[in-house]
């Protein structure tokens, strides 16, 4: 809601900078790409070309995957109670965003990005935790005798209901070794794939954060 208020009380100047820039976005298939040359729009903070992308892409998403007509969606932003718009400046703001949802690089990362959604759970962060638990002999008084050094893979992801759930697993150097090995595969994998793409004509889009 606060972009869409953006969009509905900025100069036409600022509105024509970003219908500039989406319109010739095609160039570089990339969500990070498109809010960076955003920002650089005088008048539009990184808050708000971030939030205008995602919000661009979110509505075109949800008339993809729910075969909703553009011209209701956008009257019933218009009409939102939470927006609370002046009347003068409705039809303004349902211009605009028309006018950039048929954008081809809003209309393509939006297909990417609902293609690349069709998944049940998101990565958000990983942590291994270290701790090490001393091994007592029969007599709880006296000192350790040892210790035991172990190792918790900690994932926090996004469920399908945008909630978070972290899993623990119990590693050792071994399962550690392995785990980096599988990850620098998986990069070198991805390299390879991104090469063959480019030598084929076929563009990437890149839906996630650099």
């Amino acid at each position: 809601m606060p972009v869409f208020r953006f969009l509905a009380e900025t100069s036409d100047k600022v509105a024509e900078g970003i219908q500039s820039c989406l319109s010739g976005a095609s160039s570089y298939l990339s969500v990070p790409a498109v809010k960076k040359q955003l920002s650089n729009i005088e008048g539009v903070t990184p808050d708000n070309a971030s939030n205008l992308v995602d919000g661009l892409i979110g509505l075109n998403t949800v008339m993809l995957s729910h075969g909703w007509e553009i011209n209701d969606i956008l009257e019933r932003i218009g009409e939102s109670r939470q927006l609370d718009l002046p009347d003068e400046q409705k039809p303004q703001l349902i211009k605009r965003l028309g006018s950039y949802l048929e954008t081809p690089a809003i209309q393509e990362v939006a297909r990417a990005a609902d293609l690349a959604g069709e998944r049940e759970n998101f990565f958000h962060t990983v942590r291994v935790l270290t701790d090490v638990r001393p091994v007592f002999g029969d007599d709880p008084s006296e000192k350790p005798r040892a210790v035991v050094v172990n190792q918790t893979l900690k994932l926090q992801y996004f469920n399908d209901r945008s909630e978070t759930r972290n899993i623990f697993i119990a590693l050792n150097e071994e399962d550690l070794e392995d785990l980096r090995d599988a990850a620098i595969r998986a990069l070198s994998e991805a390299r390879n794939v991104k090469s063959l793409m480019d030598s084929s004509g076929l563009q990437i889009i890149q839906t996630e954060g650099e």
